[in-house]
């Protein structure tokens, strides 16, 4: 199907409306710059076509709704692709979205004095802003707004498999570790949300790949200017954990001694290293310090090289939580 495009370069364009009336659009509109496209139809339908309000992420007009007009999206791409105004009070779904990437967000408007813009982006323009250490600062989505007038609301977001919130960790992320990120100006500040299934796609359970997300409080849009997605970080710092594989006793500061890293060592923890015939060669008891140079327990003198097996006892109970070998070799 061939696509039309409608400029609009009026001051503002209204559609005025009587009971049962609606708007369908079929090819992408574009508003221009500075301009307006007022729907007051009833019902306005997303079929095959966007609205179109910004160029190369410059701004260039916006679309709003009147109170009585509502919205239904009949394919998936088709949604407004730039910034979205209500001045009424009450619940709406600004149907919003970029790249192909349908991203509505509902705002329910407990005061809304002068009005309220929002819009979708895929990458959160604030880079230089970071969270403290406990949450990952954002790198996908971005829902901004701007207001006029005191603006009192509560946020519902949503999110689809196209979002790939898995890439938020490289570890597996449940829906209960997602966290709303809400940037004021100048940093990212971490809101808890009530998680549900999304209502665009009821066949699908909650899930990191659909879902949605209530803010518990109400906000004032005015503190903040968009908000987007964040998860925990690790409140553990990694630690490496390794057992040394090699060791060459040699003197020249690499791999003299068998190192163990990363695992905690008791007053009760116990090593045995056996050779290959299951003679005894080293055993410890308690903390183990990194000082094995690989020799005899009985005489201290250096043991023939070759494969030892080892057995790592760490809190005492007699049950072997670490095993393996380790090589020893004279250069």
């Amino acid at each position: 199907m061939r696509r039309h495009i409608l400029l609009l370069s009026l001051k503002s364009v209204l559609l005025t409306s009587t009971v049962w009336s609606q708007l369908a659009i079929y090819g992408d509109l574009y508003v221009s710059r500075n301009n307006q496209l007022h729907i007051a139809f009833d019902d306005t339908y997303f079929n095959g076509g966007k609205i179109i309000t910004e160029i190369d992420n410059i701004p260039e007009g916006f679309v709003s709704f009147s109170p009585e007009s509502n919205w239904q999206q009949v394919q998936e791409n088709s949604y407004v692709d730039g910034a979205v105004r209500i001045y009424h009070q009450g619940e709406f779904t600004f149907p919003v979205g970029s790249e192909n990437n349908f991203s509505p967000i509902t705002i329910e408007l407990l005061k809304n004095t002068g009005f309220v813009q929002t819009k979708y982006i895929k990458i959160p323009p604030f880079s230089y802003a970071e969270f403290d250490n406990t949450f990952v600062t954002p790198t996908y989505h971005y829902w901004s707004w701007q207001t006029n007038g005191e603006v009192i609301a509560r946020i519902k977001t949503y999110w689809w498999e196209h979002h790939r919130l898995d890439r938020l960790s490289f570890n597996q992320i449940n829906p209960s570790d997602l966290y709303l990120g809400l940037f004021n100006s100048s940093s990212w500040e971490a809101a808890l949300g009530h998680h549900s299934p999304n209502p665009f796609t009821s066949n699908q359970p909650l899930s990191v790949a659909y879902g949605s997300a209530l803010l518990l409080e109400p906000l004032n849009l005015s503190d903040y200017q968009g908000l987007s997605f964040t998860i925990p970080t690790n409140d553990e710092p990694f630690i490496e954990k390794l057992v040394s594989q090699i060791i060459t006793p040699n003197n020249d500061g690499i791999n003299d001694v068998w190192k163990i890293k990363g695992y905690l060592f008791s007053p009760k923890s116990n090593i045995k290293i056996y050779g290959r015939n299951g003679a005894l060669v080293f055993q410890h008891h308690g903390e183990y310090i990194n000082d094995w140079e690989g020799t005899d327990q009985l005489n201290g003198e250096k043991i023939p090289q070759g494969s030892y097996f080892y057995m790592i006892d760490l809190d005492g109970n007699q049950a072997t939580d670490l095993e393996g070998w380790v090589l020893i070799k004279y250069y």
